[in-house]
């Protein structure tokens, strides 16, 4: 058996190995023959296949360019037809065309459940699944979350992805563990853009000020998956730490500042996720999980308010409708 742990993949910070092939180096080196192993690269170093640009030809060459443009040659021809009901189009074309008549007739908007092509459930386009991340997205701003999934845009470039992700790193480096993470799951994806400027290096001084830093977590980098509602929800606890009375406490590192209002309220769903998730995971009493978010602009530990076991199966239930 060939076991390999890639230095560089598409981030360009480098990975930490992972923890599984760690313990088999460290502990039974006798069961391995070593072919090579490259040393930790330092933690400003940037991708070497990143200096060279990319670029490729649009369209692509067949046989891939072919159904490319039919497909799009079956959009304009279903845009210009003035009645589609005798005609069966695809789903994902149908909602383009009915979206774009909404538009020339100035609703601006229109039902999805009265699309074209039949009924239009949100966890269908979800694949029956959701994040952790989709959830809070979900709860925070329901309209706007089913207008991206039924449409889903380009999103913007992002310093707090990209900062928040640069951070998520360097702490799995501090607690030298590492994670399997599903490629849409990057640490740090979802911190919130708060337009505020700062420098990885505070965020990182601040968090070694902190009382997490000198604490040695029971768990890291967890994935979990659990069922509420009857819909599989998937998430990824940063850590958890072992209280005194034998309690634990789940924390998700944030590089941005503490959010107010309904924003924060949205985004406990993931806490109270992860502490349904965990306890069920570890056969715990959800009582003995609390859970906070430590945000390292401004240095603080929140303890939000975290909806009960009821009030998540109601929110996850909507997706259904």
């Amino acid at each position: 058996m060939l076991l390999t742990c890639a230095v560089w993949g598409g981030p360009k910070t480098p990975r930490v190995p992972s923890r599984f092939l760690l313990e088999l180096r460290e502990q039974r080196p006798d069961l391995l023959t070593t072919l090579g192993w490259c040393p930790d690269p330092p933690a400003d170093a940037t991708n070497p296949a990143l200096a060279e640009p990319v670029s490729v030809s649009w369209p692509p060459h067949a046989p891939v360019a072919d159904p490319v443009r039919e497909g799009a040659g079956a959009v304009a021809a279903a845009m210009g037809r003035p009645d589609l009901s005798d005609h069966v189009l695809p789903r994902e074309v149908a909602v383009l065309v009915a979206e774009r008549q909404a538009r020339i007739d100035g609703s601006g908007s229109f039902p999805v459940q009265s699309a074209p092509g039949g009924p239009w459930r949100l966890l269908d386009a979800l694949g029956g699944h959701v994040s952790t991340s989709q959830l809070v997205s979900f709860a925070a701003e329901p309209d706007d979350f089913a207008v991206g999934v039924r449409r889903p845009m380009p999103q913007r470039p992002s310093v707090a992805t990209r900062r928040g992700t640069a951070f998520h790193a360097w702490i799995e480096r501090h607690y030298r563990r590492a994670a399997l993470l599903e490629p849409d799951d990057l640490p740090g994806s979802a911190d919130p853009d708060t337009g505020e400027q700062v420098d990885l290096e505070d965020l990182i001084a601040r968090f070694r000020a902190s009382d997490w830093a000198e604490r040695e977590p029971l768990d890291a980098e967890v994935m979990v998956e659990t069922v509420v509602a009857g819909t599989a929800v998937r998430g990824r606890i940063d850590a958890v730490f072992l209280e005194p009375d034998g309690s634990v406490t789940i924390v998700d590192w944030k590089s941005g500042a503490p959010p107010g209002g309904q924003e924060a309220h949205a985004a406990a769903v993931q806490l109270a996720t992860y502490r349904i998730a965990y306890a069920r995971l570890t056969g715990r009493d959800p009582d003995t999980v609390r859970a906070a978010f430590y945000y390292a602009a401004t240095g603080e530990t929140v303890y939000p308010p975290l909806r009960s076991a009821s009030e998540l199966t109601a929110l996850v239930a909507t997706l259904r409708g």
